[in-house]
């Protein structure tokens, strides 16, 4: 029997409200399991490190049709922990696509945001951490800056990525 992250609740609301303005092939979402030490520095260059160890578990590298990252970092990743997280997610859905916003305003994007992390986290805020990032970090991203956007939830060793690429 296999155990689903988060207790196995999927971001379903999420990815339709990207999908209004990407296509399929534009979003990669995955659920994996990854054991890191806690987040020591926010320095870049250490925060990538931890990254690295983060994004080399196998269904990251199958996703994303990599075979290793970069060693420096190749954009900014922003940090954020707990009731943040919320507005982590939000951010990207009120943010948008290339055409328009994935979602109607930003009450809606708390909502969709808050609505899965409650129900995937049972509540429990204390031990969530994310990261984002506006630019593409391998060579599945098209790089064109129009739309690179990456986050990460994690929790506990449990990992959700979102990562979603587009062009005009």
């Amino acid at each position: 029997m296999s155990i689903h992250p988060f207790n196995g609740i999927l971001p379903a609301a999420i990815l339709t409200a990207i999908q209004n303005d990407c296509s399929p092939d534009q979003i990669i979402s995955i659920m994996f399991r990854a054991q890191l030490p806690p987040v020591r520095s926010l320095n870049e260059r250490e925060q990538w490190l931890r990254l690295n160890g983060i994004l080399a578990a196998e269904e990251v590298y199958d996703a994303f049709g990599i075979r290793s990252l970069p060693s420096d970092p190749p954009g900014t990743f922003y940090y954020s922990r707990g009731l943040e997280t919320i507005g982590t997610i939000a951010n990207l859905l009120i943010r948008g696509g290339v055409h328009r916003k994935f979602v109607a305003d930003r009450q809606e994007a708390l909502a969709l945001s808050r609505e899965f992390l409650d129900s995937a986290l049972l509540r429990q805020y204390e031990s969530v951490e994310a990261y984002s990032c506006h630019e593409g970090w391998c060579e599945w991203f098209i790089g064109e800056r129009v739309l690179d956007e990456t986050v990460l939830i994690g929790n506990r060793g449990e990992w959700w990525l979102l990562a979603i690429t587009g062009s005009d």
